[in-house]
């Protein structure tokens, strides 16, 4: 595993510029017959809590959007549409360990990105109210306006 670990950071820094940001996410082939790809997808740009975040939603919509959408950046498959490859995918607890993101909030994050990615049942915002709730809703039942 520590080729594709090479393999994936060379990615990183010539497709990402030297960073994979929080949102964004890149595959690699493993040459594994039970687990064919690795998908990194960050939680965090450096190790910090993440509280008052969505950054485990920003990852698990970015893994779903890069299958769903993407093309393999290198390897046997170059070229070749994600989605006719990666059939299933198994998420960690996004952001529980150093982020010490409850795992409820996890689940509830992971599932509104799947919800919104692969069952299409996102609606744009029609006003900044709009886009608050449902975002605020993802890590607290304390409703403020972002604004102030």
């Amino acid at each position: 595993m520590g080729y594709r670990k090479q393999q994936l950071q060379n990615q990183i820094k010539h497709l990402h510029h030297g960073e994979l940001l929080v949102g964004n996410a890149d595959i690699v082939e493993t040459n594994h017959s039970n687990i064919p790809y690795l998908i990194a997808a960050p939680t965090m740009r450096v190790p910090m809590i993440l509280a008052d975040t969505v950054n485990p939603y920003l990852a698990a919509r970015a893994v779903l959007l890069l299958i769903k959408h993407g093309e393999f950046p290198s390897g046997a498959l170059e070229g070749e549409q994600i989605s006719d490859g990666v059939k299933s995918v198994a998420f960690p607890g996004l952001g529980t360990g150093v982020g010490r993101v409850p795992p409820e909030k996890c689940a509830l994050q992971v599932r509104t990105a799947i919800k919104e990615i692969t069952l299409d049942e996102y609606e744009f915002p029609s006003s900044w109210a709009d886009a608050q709730m449902p975002h605020q809703q993802m890590y607290t039942d304390k409703f403020r306006d972002l604004q102030y």
